[in-house]
């Protein structure tokens, strides 16, 4: 659990609204969140509409008063609040202040902090509900909103309880002048704990940065401090009228500047969280990249000790292995993912994917799962091409099926059905999607030529009139920014078209062109279009080396006849 503090010498910075909504950005990222609001005289985290419901509960302010009524440390859970978000695969919990009625007022007004830990109950109060919250709710933040100025309770937030402390103060001489010493007295403290802190300059106007004013208050913090500021937090006046979560869950609008900072903060705290899943995965994708696998499978496996409950640790570790072509070894792990986030479509997605090469009635399986559970037509169109390519041609159909009703205007969608229709042998069904795609795309020329194709197939004499608009804009094309693998797959596809139209001498070059091309590619496949699929660049080399022979045969006889018909 690794507990971080929001700070602020005096309100009005936002410091509650950062919290808020770092808490929320945690949770949509998977992370078990805790927020514990430490602001008794004002707390603020409630405004928020984080429980859904305008009555409080018993909080913070109960919980210790009863302690004191008592000598008994109370049951954490019944002042709590589950606030969890639909749609977020995280949890969020918070402990409020309290109900702030009059009950509330009057047990604040009975703490006694200085005696609390005069007698040494409140250091080990406070300790026992840290760990009551570890225990309990076992969150990977426990986000703490301190009050402000120099009190006892900020000690115990900023001294006693952190890991890292969010200090936020606005660019005047009074905020600057009071962060200072907290920060001085964080850096210095007397229980020898290392404490990382963030400086937060918030809100600060819009104005340029080249503006004297405001670059010598920087410089001023800067110097004050001792410490350069970390992130800068701009003034919106729209929050002035309403606390909310910028950019949350009911935002159709782009995302705004201040939730860019929202997500940067965001960002920062994790990356001061040494255990987080997050960081060594960072680390292990680092390693990976650079080629050290050894390295980078040591700390995909620390990823899975260090959280064994992260989902994402197993399945990043299960790509890992995927890489390494370890199919069965990738599927073990991403069935640990599932056991652990059995609706998440993108693990599904990789059971399908990989499954498809180790077992194919289980990939039927976790592919069926897939899309009934996955809305994004995109991601549903990149497991379908996985899945069909993999021997499973007949199933993705289903996929790419899915994928046009979500979003009728993927052309990709369409595009894939075609190719997969064709590959199958059912060519009025290609006809039909390579139709739908040709409308979304007119001049694409893959559109053209492969409507040609399916059209001539099924016996349709259109594919003609296809074929000749595909040549016309193949002979304004330029293969000079063409990979070898693409300029091959062109080349063969557009002899097809050649050779329907009788050009066979053209035909006839293309596919030397495309031999040519072919004896380039060092380094994965070349789809061909006369098959349907991907081949390797030596089996694609033999298909044309074989089909150029015969066109060289077919010429001469060709030409005769074309002689003796001119004659006739």
């Amino acid at each position: 659990m690794f507990v971080t503090t929001f700070y602020s010498y005096k309100g009005g910075v936002g410091r509650t609204s950062a919290l808020v909504n770092v808490a929320y950005r945690l949770a949509r990222k998977g992370k078990r969140v805790f927020i514990l609001d430490f602001d008794l005289e004002a707390p603020g985290v409630d405004s928020y509409g984080l429980t859904g419901s305008s009555e409080l509960g018993e909080g913070l302010v109960e919980y210790i008063a009863r302690f004191m009524r008592t000598g008994q440390v109370p049951a954490l859970r019944e002042f709590v609040v589950d606030c969890s978000y639909e749609g977020t695969s995280g949890k969020l919990f918070v402990m409020p202040a309290g109900r702030k009625d009059e009950s509330y007022k009057s047990a604040l007004s009975g703490l006694d902090w200085k005696l609390l830990y005069r007698q040494k109950q409140g250091y080990l109060l406070i300790e026992n509900l840290k760990s009551a919250i570890q225990e309990e709710f076992k969150p990977e933040y426990l986000l703490v909103d301190s009050r402000t100025g120099l009190t006892d309770i900020s000690g115990i937030c900023t001294l006693q309880l952190p890991q890292l402390v969010v200090l936020l103060f606005s660019l005047n001489q009074q905020n600057i002048g009071g962060i200072a010493p907290i920060l001085k007295a964080i850096k210095g403290n007397k229980l020898g704990k290392h404490i990382s802190t963030l400086l937060v300059a918030s809100p600060v106007p819009d104005i340029p940065q080249w503006i004297e004013a405001r670059s010598a208050r920087f410089e001023h913090a800067r110097k004050t401090m001792d410490a350069a500021v970390d992130l800068v937090v701009p003034y919106d006046p729209f929050l002035a009228f309403k606390e909310s979560i910028v950019d949350g869950r009911d935002s159709a609008e782009p995302q705004s500047h201040l939730g860019k900072v929202y997500d940067a903060l965001t960002d920062k705290i994790i990356s001061s969280n040494p255990t987080d899943v997050l960081n060594i995965l960072r680390d292990a994708a680092q390693m990976k990249e650079e080629g050290h696998y050894e390295l980078a499978e040591l700390r995909y496996r620390q990823a899975v000790d260090v959280r064994p409950e992260s989902a994402e640790g197993w399945v990043e570790f299960g790509k890992f292995e995927k890489l390494q072509r370890k199919f069965r070894e990738a599927g073990e792990l991403f069935e640990k993912a599932h056991s652990l986030s059995p609706e998440d479509p993108e693990v599904l997605s990789q059971l399908a994917t990989t499954f498809a090469r180790i077992d194919k009635a289980k990939s039927a399986t976790y592919y069926t799962e897939f899309l009934a559970r996955e809305m994004d037509a995109q991601r549903i169109v990149r497991t379908s091409i996985s899945v069909r390519d993999s021997g499973l041609a007949e199933l993705s159909l289903e996929g790419f099926l899915r994928a046009t009703q979500l979003d009728q205007q993927s052309e990709a969608a369409h595009f894939q059905f075609g190719e997969t229709a064709m590959r199958l042998g059912r060519y009025r069904e290609a006809a039909y999607a390579y139709q739908k795609a040709l409308e979304l795309d007119p001049n694409a020329l893959s559109n053209i030529f492969n409507l040609a194709m399916a059209l001539t197939k099924s016996g349709n004499k259109l594919g003609l009139k296809y074929f000749a608009r595909a040549v016309e804009i193949w002979e304004k094309s330029d293969l000079s920014e063409m990979d070898p693998e693409e300029a091959a797959n062109y080349c063969e596809a557009i002899s097809c078209a050649y050779l329907a139209l009788g050009r066979l001498d053209v035909a006839s070059t293309m596919l030397e062109r495309a031999l040519d091309f072919s004896r380039r590619v060092k380094r994965g496949r070349i789809f061909s279009s006369s098959q349907y699929r991907w081949l390797l660049p030596e089996r694609f080399a033999a298909d044309i080396s074989a089909r150029l022979e015969k066109l060289r045969q077919r010429t001469p006889q060709v030409r005769r006849l074309e002689d003796q018909a001119s004659e006739t």
